[in-house]
Order: C-alpha cells, then structure tokens, then sequence
C-alpha cells in the first residue's frame, strides 16, 4: 500500500481506533474514544467501513481466535507496518478479505461503534 505523507497521518489514529476492536479486553469500555478519533477523521463511514474490512480486520483478526498471548493493544508502529506491507493480491489476502466482508457488518461492537459515531458527527459546529 502506498500512502502520502498526509493520508499516512490520517490514517494512523483510525488504524489505532479500529485496531482497538479486535483486543482481548471490553472492548465497550473504549467504544467511546474509538468514535471519537473516528469522528475526527476527514474519512466517510464507507470509507472507515473500507479501512475496517480491508486494512485492519486481515492484520488484526487473528488476536480474537488466539488462544494464548492475546493482545491488549496494538503497538502503532507494528500496526501500521502490517498494514502497509501487506499485499492485498495474495491468495491469504483474498480469503481475509471475503471473510471480512462477511464479519465486519455482522459485528455488534462496529454497528454500536457506527452508532456512537453518527451521535458525534451531528453534534453542532462538528465538521466531520
């Protein structure tokens, strides 16, 4: 994947934020700051409903099945390294990514996140 400068930036914290669904902890507890990065960000919900399903989920998604070392957070630096050199073309790729589609509007924490973010983004004065 290539970024600009600038996408890479607006990128980051979403990446984090959507990256923070798939911990092993109550995920709920963080429901709130995730839509507010969400908000904050320059993207449509499509287009974070895109970054979801094709950035984060197939680097993400292994955290919830493992059965040992689990985390509890992704360090942004692997994060984001993960992501950009993932090649979207493999085989793997193509699965996670069917599966994704099938998952993440599925996902009750995604519609409550979607949910929390539409409150904010309606919120007066809010650009977003």
């Amino acid at each position: 994947m290539q970024l600009t400068a600038d996408e890479l930036d607006a990128r980051l914290p979403v990446w984090g934020a959507l990256a923070s669904m798939f911990v092993d902890a109550d995920v709920t507890q963080t429901r709130e700051q995730r839509a507010q990065v969400l908000a904050a960000s320059p993207y449509s919900l499509a287009a974070l409903e895109a970054i979801l399903i094709e950035e984060v989920y197939p680097v993400c998604w292994m955290n919830l099945a493992a059965v040992e070392g689990q985390r509890t957070r992704f360090e942004p630096i692997w994060l984001a390294s993960r992501i950009l050199r993932r090649d979207p073309a493999a085989e793997s790729s193509t699965r996670l990514l069917e599966l994704a589609r099938i998952a993440v509007p599925r996902s009750s924490e995604w519609a409550d996140t979607k949910a929390a973010l539409a409150v904010l983004r309606q919120l007066p004065g809010d650009a977003g």
